[in-house]
């Protein structure tokens, strides 16, 4: 998939740059059928590493005409990489979600390859915090004298030199 694309599209976010790409397919069972039985979602597609996110792109087809997100997840999030499959090789991937965890499967020839480019990108990924402020001390400032406050305003051209005598005389 062309990452002009994925940029045009606006799935990028301010901030985030794409760093990996591979093309491969995602399956994940949390489609429900007619009868409430849970059936696999098979999608090909992109998956793309960015500085901040793993995302999953599925491409168009029949039924859409732009890109879809099927999958994402901050870097942080994921718990471990693996792969498996002698013919048809797979990129699992642990995610922690909410309180619970979930594995997803990517199917893409490369997996191995991208399975470390994922473990390397997680290890350099700082995720951005917010601090908060617990206590916020206001300390009061030094005061000018009335003299320091002439000298200031002369020193502006704001009063003349006879005004500033005359000022300092009376203070």
């Amino acid at each position: 998939m062309d990452t002009s694309k994925i940029h045009e599209a606006g799935i990028i976010k301010k901030g985030e740059e794409i760093a990996e790409q591979t093309d491969c397919g995602f399956k994940t069972t949390s489609n429900k059928n007619l009868m409430g039985k849970e059936q696999p979602l098979v999608a090909s597609g992109s998956l793309v590493i960015t500085n901040k996110r793993l995302i999953f792109i599925r491409k168009p087809g029949w039924f859409s005409s732009g890109l879809d997100i099927l999958f994402h997840c901050s870097l942080g999030n994921i718990l471990s990489v693996s792969t498996s499959g002698v013919i048809i090789k797979q990129l699992n991937v642990t995610v922690q979600k909410n309180e619970t965890s979930i594995t997803v499967e990517f199917q893409c020839q490369n997996a191995q390859l991208f399975a470390k480019k994922i473990v390397e990108h997680k290890e350099n990924f700082v995720e951005e915090k917010t601090i908060e402020a617990k206590k916020v001390v206001i300390e009061e400032g030094k005061k000018d004298n009335a003299t320091e406050i002439l000298k200031k305003k002369l020193a502006r051209g704001e009063i003349s030199i006879e005004e500033f005598h005359e000022k300092v005389q009376r203070t």
